[in-house]
């Protein structure tokens, strides 16, 4: 619901988080997987927010397998 400052890069803060609770879907957006509610047109649509993520070319391959069957 707002923003935090931390002082970690995102690849840090990456590798700090539960990797079974987050995911890493662009360069600037690390996600909760539990928030995650749909896919569209490579953007992530998640609980409780407005605006859209989008999905980075990227990151893509890796997303699709972690996420293989726990998308609407």
């Amino acid at each position: 619901t707002g923003k935090t400052l931390v002082y970690l890069s995102l690849k840090e803060l990456e590798e700090r988080l539960p990797q079974n609770q987050f995911i890493r879907v662009h360069r600037s957006y690390i996600v909760p997987i539990k928030q995650i509610l749909s896919l569209q047109n490579n953007e992530l649509l998640l609980r409780g927010c407005k605006t859209p993520v989008p999905l980075g070319g990227h990151y893509k391959e890796i997303f699709y397998e972690k996420m293989s069957g726990k998308l609407m």
